[in-house]
């Protein structure tokens, strides 16, 4: 079965994966990360991916948050009090190319 045509919801991942990770089940882990890699990335991806050590989905998830503005990636994160960014955002994500003034509004 192709993961890519599988319907669910990103929702059941996130409740698979800690299931996964605490009985061992290293296929599981492997579909769940199948799974994420045929959606749209994401920065809950990109976190649950930190989390559960799933390799390839971080890099594209990295590559895909990379791009976007740093107020977006912030605004989510603030929005979801559930959501933290994890310490591979901040060793990828180049904050030279960002002007002072948006460092003077996320001060305001």
């Amino acid at each position: 079965m192709d993961m890519c045509t599988c319907s669910g919801e990103d929702n059941n991942v996130a409740v698979l994966l800690p299931l996964a990770r605490e009985y061992q089940i290293d296929d599981l882990t492997q579909r769940c990360e199948q799974f994420l890699l045929c959606r749209e990335p994401s920065v809950r991806s990109l976190v649950l991916a930190e989390e559960f050590s799933l390799e390839t989905l971080e890099k594209q998830c990295l590559d895909y948050v990379n791009r976007l503005p740093l107020l977006t990636v912030l605004c989510y994160c603030i929005t979801d009090f559930h959501t933290y960014l994890p310490i591979s955002f901040f060793s990828f994500y180049s904050f030279r190319h960002l002007p002072l003034s948006y460092f003077f509004y996320l001060l305001h």
